[in-house]
């Protein structure tokens, strides 16, 4: 019998990372809005608070993530050469 190979979409499918980032940037936003809506801000600065917060704190988490995956997997390449 052939075994079946995975497909290149297949396996890329398999390693996509959960995309914290985003759902980092878009609780951020929510957050934001919900914030001033309360507060009585005006809408435009609502909108601008929003992008600029949610901007900042997706990019600095998917940084912050990506740093971490990258000394875990320095870690785990020092591991196996010894």
């Amino acid at each position: 019998m052939t075994q079946r190979t995975e497909t290149r979409r297949a396996s890329l499918r398999k390693k996509r990372n959960f995309p914290f980032g985003t759902i980092t940037a878009m609780l951020t936003a929510i957050a934001v809005i919900f914030t001033g809506v309360i507060a009585g801000a005006d809408s435009q600065t609502i909108l601008g608070r929003t992008a600029v917060s949610s901007l900042l704190m997706g990019l600095l988490v998917a940084l912050g993530v990506s740093v971490i995956r990258f000394v875990n997997r320095e870690a785990n390449r020092r591991d196996e050469a010894t």
